[in-house]
């Protein structure tokens, strides 16, 4: 859907902004770099495991209110667990992105236990923090006063890539 004619700043928006954590589009616009710290998973333990390997993790989420981890289908996850709670995954399952979400204080030291197979993988750790940074608020006194959110509150992501 397109902007209207009359939005404020419109030629400045670009349709079709890909972020990676999702295979959706989104209308963006450039804006002003805002250091945050991305979540981290450290790698707490490997071991073999038929047809591949197991690989625990732990979530640093360095302040972020939700925690995902996300696969390319290519990673083929052959299952995701924590604390005896598992979920495996079919075969054939790797033509869509998996994503795992973790959310509130307990997300913060929790250990994910993830079956891949023995080819290294990449995760990407996405932190979404329920608030913009102070560093923001140029931004928000610029949104039009007829402007809101769109789906969720104000949040601020940051992210990193992670070998596995």
């Amino acid at each position: 859907m397109p902007l209207p004619e009359d939005f404020p700043g419109r030629g400045a928006f670009k349709a079709a902004a890909k972020l990676p954590w999702t295979a959706s589009s989104r209308w963006a616009a450039l804006a002003p770099a805002i250091p945050l710290p991305a979540p981290r998973l450290e790698r707490v333990g490997e071991r073999a495991a038929p047809g591949g390997r197991v690989v625990a993790v732990r979530v640093a989420a360095n302040g972020a209110d939700d925690v995902l981890v996300r696969f390319e289908g290519t990673a083929r996850i052959r299952a995701f667990g924590t604390a005896g709670s598992t979920v495996a995954f079919v075969a054939d399952a790797g033509k869509e992105p998996y994503l795992f979400r973790c959310t509130g204080r307990s997300c913060d030291g929790a250990v994910f236990e993830i079956a891949l197979h023995a080819a290294p993988a990449e995760a990407t750790a996405i932190g979404i923090r329920d608030v913009l940074p102070a560093a923001a608020a140029a931004l928000v006194r610029a949104r039009p006063a007829t402007a809101q959110a769109q789906y969720s509150p104000d949040a601020s992501i940051s992210w990193t890539k992670v070998p596995l």
